[in-house]
């Protein structure tokens, strides 16, 4: 369960980090 967790809290930093890059691109 902690493991799941955690690999939800890193997807979601993948993906806000993903975001903040397209931002910087365009």
């Amino acid at each position: 369960e902690a493991v799941e967790e955690a690999a939800e809290a890193v997807e979601d930093a993948a993906n806000a980090l993903g975001e903040k890059v397209e931002e910087v691109v365009e």
